[in-house]
């Protein structure tokens, strides 16, 4: 008998959660097009793999690092559906001239709750990293996002961003791979 009260319990705490959620994604002014500026922080590791033939062996290496990071998300809105593109550079201050820079299509779904949103997105697409002293290394790359945005106007926002990313590169007989995490502050602007 309480295990049936426990389920029916449990039943209509979800769908009270579930009707609370709709009415939340849907609550809102809605927009038809996004562009969101960000700047912030991103701490960044790389490893490299270089095969020499030559010598039958692999030579590592590993580094890591923080910078600035500044970019911004473009796009449109289709309901609650966002389908846009992502160009984000991090300059990493602990090396010589190490900047990475990624040019993302991304898709998100955003809710709005009165003026606060909330925003997650995934992102893919070509990424490249160089430094002082070495060419252009190209390859790809994919990235998770999250984002509240607080509106202060029907038109703007101002809020946090966090994302988690990852990049691999070739580059001769040299493989690179890295993973970054970005916290930025965002402004946006909705139409």
């Amino acid at each position: 008998m309480t295990r049936i009260l426990r389920n029916q319990a449990f039943g209509m705490l979800l769908a009270t959660l579930g009707r609370g959620a709709t009415a939340r994604a849907t609550d809102g002014p809605s927009e038809l097009v996004f562009v969101v500026p960000f700047v912030g922080v991103e701490y960044v590791g790389i490893a490299s793999a270089a095969l020499h033939p030559d010598v039958l062996g692999v030579n590592t290496t590993r580094s890591s690092g923080a910078g600035v990071a500044f970019g911004g998300h473009a796009g449109v809105a289709l309901g609650n559906f966002h389908l846009g593109a992502l160009y984000q550079q991090s300059r990493i201050t602990q090396s010589d001239g190490l900047n990475f820079n990624k040019l993302y299509l991304e898709a998100g779904f955003a809710g709005r709750a009165g003026i606060v949103g909330l925003t997650v997105s995934l992102a893919g697409g070509w990424a490249f990293f160089s430094a002082d002293g070495v060419s252009r290394r190209d390859g790809g790359g994919a990235r998770v996002g999250f984002a509240t945005d607080f509106y202060l106007l029907r038109y703007l926002s101002v809020g946090p961003e966090i994302a988690v990313d990852a990049g691999g590169y070739v580059s001769g007989t040299s493989v690179y791979a890295s993973w970054g995490l970005t916290v930025a502050l965002r402004v946006g602007l909705h139409l």
